[in-house]
């Protein structure tokens, strides 16, 4: 099973999705299918089909995003004190209790025979207990905190492993997913024991990288003070895979890396057919390790796409299910218009 299989609550009104998964080349791919489509193939669902991960990311993205709201940080921030003020006092505890326990246990040794597994035992855990609160003798600083809480990834990485799977459902509740859009509701009374379990897990001590962007959104405010949150979604075909782009200011857009790769080598291998590195495609073929000349053929094609299709496919906006091969499997037309109807782009 994925291990995201409690994630989404799917509104009852909307076709309800359920988690699978496929293996490619060994690789265990997760997802959420419209469990009526599986059911009966004639079944109209506008989501037949949503990658789990990229899915769980946005919604990981936006509540990294929530925790910099300044109402809700000063919130979380005093969680946090208190969680550690109190993980303090339970270690100053149990560092009295383990060492009035290995002191009774070294008094009794004078006096009897007794187990030393027992006294090393005690002593072991009395060196952790110890250890452990000279850690939290410095409280975390604002500054960690708040880098900590704008993680996405390290949010991700603390969130899902097994057995912290139930964290997530402290904050998050229903969400629909639609042809263009997401929306869930994230529960902000949530946060505060999201916080504290950071705070025991440690969380907030580990390094953490920059803080994400985040995706535009709309939120609503509901009426138990939950924040509905609506994000435009897009979905495209990558390297044969189906998956979900979530747009954000300034973030880097998915592309085809062998589309790309194919337009990298059509140049470099023109390039050296002109500078007379190549005497012509059967020499090309043999210095490219035996590469077929029909195939190098197709991919040299794609030197006569309009300069504009090939900027939109590096920038990762083509048209939805451009690959390389629908630009060869027939001659590309010459004329620039006429490839951009043939291959979805706005005529110019």
């Amino acid at each position: 099973m994925c291990q995201t299989q409690t994630f989404i609550h799917i509104k009852k009104s909307l076709p309800a999705l359920t988690p699978t998964y496929t293996r490619n080349h060994g690789k265990r791919y997760c997802y959420y299918v419209c469990s009526e489509f599986n059911k009966n193939s004639d079944h109209y669902c506008p989501v037949k089909r949503i990658p789990a991960g990229d899915l769980e990311q946005a919604v990981i993205a936006q509540l990294a995003g929530l925790f910099r709201a300044p109402a809700i940080l000063r919130e979380t921030l005093k969680a946090v004190r208190q969680k550690e003020e109190l993980l303090r006092q339970n270690c100053e505890r149990d560092c009295e209790m383990l060492q009035t326990h290995l002191t009774e246990l070294k008094q009794r040794s004078l006096k009897e025979e007794i187990d030393y597994d027992e006294v090393k035992k005690a002593a072991t855990m009395l060196t952790e207990a110890r250890h452990k609160r000279s850690l939290l003798r410095e409280p975390t600083t604002e500054d960690e905190i708040i880098a900590a809480l704008g993680d996405a990834a390290g949010l991700w990485e603390f969130m899902f492993p097994g057995a912290r799977q139930e964290l997530i459902q402290l904050v998050v509740g229903e969400i629909m997913v639609f042809p263009d859009r997401i929306s869930f509701v994230l529960k902000v009374d949530g946060l505060k024991d999201l916080a504290s379990e950071m705070a025991v897990g440690g969380y907030f001590n580990e390094p953490h990288g920059n803080a994400a962007e985040i995706p535009e959104s709309r939120q609503d405010i509901l009426d138990d003070g939950s924040i509905r949150i609506t994000m435009k979604m897009e979905q495209k075909l990558i390297e044969g895979r189906r998956r979900v782009v979530i747009p954000a200011p300034g973030a880097e857009r998915l592309k085809q890396t062998s589309l790309l790769r194919a337009i990298n080598n059509a140049r470099r291998w023109m390039d050296m057919l002109i500078n007379g590195e190549a005497k012509n495609v059967t020499d090309l073929s043999r210095m490219l390790g035996g590469k077929t000349t029909g195939y190098i053929t197709r991919i040299l094609s794609l030197n006569s796409l309009a300069p504009d299709i090939v900027e939109a496919i590096l920038a990762g906006v083509e048209p939805e299910g451009l690959s390389i091969a629908k630009l060869t499997e027939q001659p590309i037309p010459e004329d620039w218009n006429e490839q951009r109807r043939l291959y979805g782009f706005p005529e110019r």
